[in-house]
């Protein structure tokens, strides 16, 4: 019932605005794999971990390499941070994170919320 549906005969098929949405963001996201490559480096260079290979989402997902950032700008900021696969652990690691950042200044607005960094 919903969705686009097939130009009938001798109607002009336009992509609309799906499409239009849908090119804008692609090319947008073009030049996301340079800027991602840039961030990664950055992480490694200044935490010296290595991220995975899966992507900085992935590298960031357990909250550890967040955390050395941090305690790389200020050592000793975040006291404890878990290596641990249970998800609770992980999403403490961040909120930590994020704890850091607003002692730091860093506005709310340019905060990630864990929620989004898991459904991403």
């Amino acid at each position: 019932m919903y969705g686009a549906r097939p130009p009938r005969a001798g109607e002009i098929f336009t992509p609309g605005l799906d499409a239009d949405m849908r090119a804008k963001h692609a090319a947008k996201m073009a030049g996301a794999g340079a800027l991602e490559a840039e961030a990664m480096a950055y992480l490694a260079d200044r935490t010296g971990q290595l991220a995975s290979a899966g992507g900085i989402l992935e590298a960031v997902a357990d909250g550890t390499l967040l955390c050395a950032l941090i305690n790389d700008i200020r050592p000793g900021t975040i006291k404890k941070v878990h290596h641990s696969k249970t998800v609770m652990f992980q999403n403490e690691n961040i909120e930590f994170f994020q704890d850091a950042c607003r002692r730091f200044g860093v506005p709310e607005g340019s905060l990630f919320s864990v929620s989004a960094l898991r459904e991403s």
